[in-house]
């Protein structure tokens, strides 16, 4: 049944900006972002991101520290038995100052400075209790100060004293969540008690308006100015609002399709390019924000795009000064380049205007529209200029005028226009438009014969299939058609066809062939793989014919090979293309000319251009913002606006060959670690131009090192060399960058690295001044001395050789001794850094109760069981009323006795089947189970947690302090039936409950509240 269906508002802005027919459209939202992804157990629950005067890039989490150099992650963790550790491995936020400086706020530990030179941290007291035990955001204030805010309130830091200083705050700001140094000096302070300013010459803060439709103001935890001076900010539960320069009340950011964000949880924001914001949400991926272009959209996870978000779940956004935009999700640290923008992924799936995930086959046709093949679901046609998308879909109820229920593998647009469709169920033909749909009856060719290969050449229709090939005359009238058969050597199938000089080439499932139209057969080339000048053998996945005429062939798994005259023996030479010549893989897929003569290649791991007059290669992959790296065979086409196409698992590709940019130079190395003696040296200290002296006794050094490029880092060339040493440069793998020298004899010596592209010069070597230490016996002094001596004892010469070749080889039993110990020593720190990390990834140093990130991946799997038809359950959310005081009154001391307490009593007053976790702060919460609707039950289990929170709690120092909580409950599947609702649920009850006046428990009523829920667009 033929269907035409118009394009979704948004996706027709987009097609709008990918081919430029629509001249009012504007902004940079054409096509999703691709990501590039780094994954390891390190990176649980991402926090905050930050890039160092180095350009390494730090992400805090739940469970530690980590510097990312695009190779390796080095982690760093709490240690109560060292002063000079990370105080806290719960990292709420970082910053880099004006001067390069990393701080690092805590949750529980307060703030601290990472010093490189010893790759240690230095704390900042904080005796006064002015900023808190959790630091959570920092602003610069001069070059010698900083903004640093807390749950206790404001200061400002001296750096020359390492001292905070008071700052008072409006008592209704709560805790400091995020500052920003606006323009004009002018600083911004988000809080729970919501949005604040002061200006450069005024001491008094301003609130800032964000309305909210049940009028509570929101709880503003991240901020962001623009490039034009906007403010943004990100809320909890409440989404993210734009404060205009010189407004006093936000405006809530809507989404053309998703309403305004209010229910939505901000942990992110970041201008990924001028004009363009990234919002980061907790749980609902990224909402991209074109400021020009008044439009939004959406990045979320989807598991059949590779380049998609690992997971939804964004802890914090960072643009890097290379204009990087790294984003810290639960899973993962993902990259994009938003600078690329080559090609535009039209992603497919259900609900997307590419309706399958494969498109096996396009044809750009020459008015504009696009025909693809939609795996076994028929095919569509994309008219950009009408915005509007035709169906044509399988119907088995009409064979001879409705595609069949077989994948369409061929297509081609013959003269007079009309396009020709080769199926697995046999060929047909339409209009451009799709109307006239039917089947073609050949003779002698069997109506559902699968056809995989079309091709037009001067009036004839050439059909390669799985039982040869055929030649249809064009000229004669539909109603007497005149085929002929053409055989092919060992009947394998057709897999591509082209024509040069006159001349039809056939690639087979078995390699190459020519036409010989005398002979009415196809002669097969010779094929050796072992032979760089002739064709490798195997199945030809597509042909093309560049400006010179010359014809190229990709070979599936075997790279390209270009036809380059004849060899010794006369028979057709080839010059082969491979990965070793920079193709991103062996396995191509598709060859497109462009309109420069520039020869293209889908691969199954992204893109290649290709030089035809020298043969240079350049790939492009996710790293260059591809989002699509994995192609069919033979899926390649063009469109008159030189837009090429390329059908990929996962959607269409169209590559805009005008926009390639200039590879920038990759930055000069940095050394990531080092080895000095046999002895781990913190690697800033080879970094600050004073070089290096190993010992007399351990003449020996070792320094890993990298550009800290990010993009293509397997494709990037090191080399190093020790001069005086070393007579030439060394090539260093990218996988393996390391320079290692062992019994360097005394004296001096230059150690020089550098990195560079694959096709490009070498950056500036970055050099280290290496001196060795001689021994004592070493000088010429001496030297002197010992040949005096030998004079007059030349009968104990063989007695002193002796006992120095004995002291040298003790001297290396020594170091191969302390070389073992050291190795030993180092596994068994590793050995223990991995199961500390892992213990506290999911629970609580303090409480020992399970963390956030545990009870997320808990309530996942309940959830999970209850939609499986399991028992129902309910979740508690406590809130302890006030902890606040206890912290300003008695001390944090006083209020971690008080929160260690509370979590025994929350145990002892649950079931034996229900489960407690502390999510931070004095926020806890509790899952019961199984609960069903007996309300009686869950009555008396929160019951008994407000009763036993409500009890007088003893402090160290003998007095008692009384705090209460407040708890929100919510049921599934009664109240909610996935994990976002549900806890949304539970603490819109728990603040019910404190409305109410404290001290008690509330269930979510899902009836009458529904629509908080589900907010209307």
């Amino acid at each position: 049944m033929l269907r035409i269906v118009r394009l979704l508002t948004f996706w027709m802005a987009g097609w709008c900006l990918l081919f430029g027919t629509a001249a009012a459209a504007t902004g940079s939202l054409a096509g999703g972002a691709a990501f590039q992804h780094a994954i390891s157990s390190a990176f649980g629950g991402g926090m905050a991101l930050a890039e160092d005067a180095q350009g390494f890039i730090w992400l805090g989490t739940q469970a530690g520290l980590v510097r990312w150099d695009g190779y390796l992650e080095r982690a760093y963790l709490a240690d109560p038995a060292r002063a000079d550790a990370l105080p806290d491995s719960y990292v709420s936020t970082l910053h880099v100052d004006a001067a390069g400086r990393l701080w690092v706020g805590t949750n529980a530990g307060g703030l601290a400075r990472y010093d490189p030179r010893t790759d240690s941290f230095e704390r900042v007291a904080d005796p006064q209790g002015l900023v808190g035990s959790e630091a959570a955001a920092f602003a610069d204030r001069s070059p010698g100060s900083l903004w640093v805010g807390g749950s206790r309130g404001l200061a400002w830091l001296d750096l020359s004293t390492m001292t905070l200083q008071a700052v008072p705050l409006p008592a209704t700001v709560g805790r400091v969540k995020a500052l920003w140094a606006g323009r004009g000096g002018a600083l911004w302070v988000a809080g729970e008690g919501g949005l604040w300013r002061r200006a450069a010459a005024d001491s008094a803060f301003v609130p800032i308006g964000l309305p909210t439709r049940d009028g509570r103001r929101p709880r503003a935890a991240r901020l962001l100015e623009d490039s034009q001076g906007n403010l943004w900010v990100g809320t909890r539960l409440r989404g993210a609002y734009v404060v205009r320069p010189g407004a006093t009340v936000g405006t809530p950011v809507h989404e053309k399709q998703h309403g305004d964000l209010s229910s939505d949880t901000v942990q992110g924001l970041v201008e990924a390019q001028p004009g363009e914001v990234w919002i980061g949400t907790y749980g609902n991926g990224i909402v991209r924000v074109d400021l020009a272009g008044h439009r939004s959209q959406r990045e979320r996870h989807d598991a059949t795009q590779p380049s998609s978000l690992v997971d939804d779940s964004v802890g914090a956004l960072l643009r890097s000064r290379s204009g990087l935009v790294w984003v810290a999700t639960n899973y993962a640290l993902s990259r994009h380049d938003p600078r690329q923008d080559l090609t535009d992924a039209l992603y497919g799936g259900p609900g997307k205007p590419v309706r399958s995930n494969n498109v096996p086959a396009v044809l750009g046709l020459r008015d504009g529209r696009i025909w693809l093949a939609t795996g076994e679901s028929g095919a569509q046609i994309l008219d950009p200029a009408l915005g509007r998308v035709t169906e044509l879909r399988p119907n088995a109820a009409r064979p001879e005028t409705a595609l069949p229920k077989a994948r369409v593998i061929a297509l081609a647009q013959v003269p007079g226009d009309e396009v020709w469709i080769g199926t697995q169920g046999g060929l047909f033909r339409a209009r451009p438009d799709g109307d006239g749909l039917s089947r073609v009856h050949l003779p002698d060719v069997p109506p559902t014969t699968e056809i995989w290969a079309l091709y037009v050449q001067d009036g004839t229709l050439w059909m390669g299939g799985q039982d040869g090939l055929w030649a249809l005359d064009l000229s004669q009238p539909p109603g007497s058609p005149r085929v002929r058969r053409i055989a092919v050597p060992g009947g394998t199938r057709v897999t591509a066809l082209t024509a040069t000089s006159g001349v039809l080439w056939v690639g087979t499932n078995d390699g190459l062939g020519r036409l010989n139209e005398a002979a009415a057969r196809v002669d097969m080339l010779p094929s050796d793989p072992r032979d760089p000048s002739a064709l490798p053998g195997g199945m030809v996945s597509s042909l093309a014919v560049d400006r010179q005429g010359r014809l190229w062939v990709a070979t599936f798994g075997r790279g390209v090979q270009v036809a380059s005259g004849t060899n010794a023996r006369g028979a057709m030479a080839f010059r082969r293309l491979s990965t070793l010549d920079g193709l991103p893989h062996n396995g191509v897929d598709a060859l497109v000319v462009d309109r420069e003569g520039l020869v293209w290649a889908s691969t199954d791991d992204g893109l290649a251009r290709v030089d035809p007059a020298t043969l240079d290669v350049r790939a492009f992959r996710a790293g260059q913002n591809v989002g699509l790296t994995l192609f069919w065979t033979g899926a390649g086409s063009t469109l008159p606006g030189g837009e090429l196409l390329f059908g990929g698992q996962g959607g269409l590709l169209v590559v805009h060959p005008e926009r390639v940019r200039a590879e920038p130079a990759p930055p000069p190395p940095v050394i990531t670690e080092a080895s000095v003696g046999g002895r781990a040296v913190p690697a800033a200290r080879l970094m600050d131009g004073a070089g290096v002296v190993l010992p007399a006794d351990a003449p020996s050094l070792t320094v890993e090192f990298a550009s800290l490029a990010f993009t293509d880092r397997d494709q990037l060339r090191y080399a190093y060399q020790l001069e005086g040493f070393d007579s030439d440069w060394v090539a260093a793998p990218p996988q393996r960058r390391l320079a290692s020298y062992t019994n360097l004899a005394a004296g001096r010596y230059t150690l020089k690295l550098r990195v560079a592209r694959p096709r490009d010069g070498w950056s500036a070597p970055l050099t280290l001044a290496v001196q060795v230490q001689s021994h004592w016996y070493q000088h010429p002094v001496a030297q002197v001395v010992a040949g005096l001596l030998a004079i007059g004892l030349l009968l104990g010469v063989e007695r002193v050789r002796m006992l120095v070749m004995r002291r040298r080889q003790a001297r290396l039993e020594a170091l191969v001794a302390r070389r073992t110990a050291e190795l030993e020593r180092r596994t068994s720190e590793l050995h223990a850094s991995r199961a500390q990390l892992e213990q506290m990834a999911f629970f609580d140093g303090m409480t020992g109760l399970p963390n956030r990130r545990w009870f997320a991946d808990d309530l996942r799997r309940t959830v999970a069981e209850v939609q499986r038809g399991g028992e129902g359950f309910a979740v508690a959310l406590v809130d302890l009323d006030r902890f606040k005081e206890v912290n300003d009154r008695f001390g944090h001391d006083a209020g971690d006795a008080v929160l260690v307490e509370v979590a025994r009593r929350l145990r002892e007053a649950l079931r034996a089947g229900d489960r407690a976790a502390r999510l931070g702060g004095d926020e806890f919460v509790a899952v019961l189970r199984p609960i069903g609707d007996d309300l009686d039950a869950l009555a008396a289990v929160c019951g008994r947690i407000v009763e036993a929170l409500a009890q007088p709690i003893a402090l160290p120092d003998g007095q008692k302090a009384s705090l209460g909580c407040s708890v929100g409950v919510a049921r599934c599947p009664l109240d909610a039936t996935d994990v976002d609702r549900l806890l949304k649920a539970a603490d819109l009850a728990m603040y019910e409950a404190k409305a109410a006046g404290r001290g008690q428990w509330r269930l979510w009523q899902a009836a009458r509240e529904a629509a908080v829920l589900d907010p209307a667009p």
